[in-house]
């Protein structure tokens, strides 16, 4: 069983996160993110019986020497009119 959860659903939890509306703490305006960049690190593994990368947030914050480093994803996300 792996901890990982397949890299689509990652993906989507970061983007669903980043671009839903939240208030903004001094005057409680509404403000929506229309683009945003940012670089995160991924424990990625290919799951070769499911066919899909699976790939998550590190799961501890110090590694071993046994650890592999993380990966690290640049993503730049926007909004397209429709």
């Amino acid at each position: 069983m792996s901890l990982l959860r397949p890299l689509h659903e990652t993906l989507t939890d970061i983007a669903d996160g980043a671009m839903t509306e939240t208030l903004v703490a001094a005057g409680h305006l509404p403000l929506r993110v229309t683009s945003l960049e940012m670089s995160v690190p991924l424990d990625v593994r290919w799951a070769a019986d499911e066919g899909v990368f699976q790939a998550d947030f590190p799961l501890f914050r110090r590694r071993t020497e046994f650890d592999p480093e993380p990966a690290q994803l640049t993503i730049t996300l926007g909004e397209v009119p429709v």
